[in-house]
């Protein structure tokens, strides 16, 4: 994330970006800037930046599968969310952090490519690494 590579979504609060070595077709990982262990430790702010880039992100993810409609699809997809673990005495060491996936596949792109093209908009064609950022 520092290097500002692969991201795909930014705003005040959250960043959405592929991670290095994506294991499913479709695959981001949203963060929140400031270091927050837990969801119960997001502000106000926080939580509606996240419902802003969550939306954003879904509908990114159905537009990938458009059959030349325009609809696109209602996108299969997973979202786990990782916290701190409340009982463990390495708690501060963990962020919170969603992975956010899809095993649907465009049948043309690797792992990693599809989850670039899906979530920086260009459907069809392969991109280079530079355009996440």
């Amino acid at each position: 994330i520092e290097a500002g590579e692969r991201i795909v979504m930014r705003n005040h609060s959250w960043v959405a970006y592929v991670p290095a070595a994506a294991r499913w077709p479709l695959e981001v990982h949203v963060a929140p800037v400031r270091d927050v262990l837990t969801l119960d430790q997001l502000n106000d702010e926080e939580r509606w930046d996240l419902a802003s880039m969550y939306s954003h992100l879904l509908k990114r993810g159905n537009a990938f599968f458009d059959k030349g409609d325009g609809k696109g699809m209602d996108l299969p997809y997973i979202a786990a969310w990782h916290q701190a673990p409340v009982h463990d005495k390495r708690r501060e060491n963990y962020r919170l952090n969603l992975q956010f996936f899809s095993f649907r596949r465009a049948g043309v792109f690797a792992p990693w490519d599809n989850s670039r093209n899906v979530f920086t908009g260009n459907y069809g064609k392969k991109i280079p690494q530079h355009f996440c950022d």
